[in-house]
């Protein structure tokens, strides 16, 4: 967020990161800010259903040129700590 192009832009962190100088930095945010989240999957439905929200191309139905890639067509949850690595393998055949 530095770079000349897009830094006028900026008005400082808002989440900080960049900022941390060490593992102690890191701790006082997380403890202040912290918060367990969740990566959803399983909620939507893909293919040629009539409930599908997905197209088998994660095209999201009823919205021209619009696709989602997420665990949301993930049929269960899966059990790792990998779901960012599995999303990427359902979108790259897009890209």
């Amino acid at each position: 967020m530095k770079h000349p192009a897009i830094a006028s832009m900026i008005e400082g962190e808002r989440e900080p990161s960049r900022s941390f100088r060490t593992a102690e930095d890191v701790l006082k945010v997380y403890r202040a800010e912290g918060r367990a989240g969740h990566h959803a999957c399983a909620t939507r439905r893909m293919g040629e259903f009539p409930d599908a929200v997905f197209d088998e191309k994660l095209r999201v139905r009823g919205f021209a040129g619009l696709r989602v890639v997420d665990g949301s067509i993930m049929p269960t949850m899966v059990r790792s700590i990998a779901t960012v690595r599995l999303r990427r393998l359902i979108g790259e055949p897009l890209c």
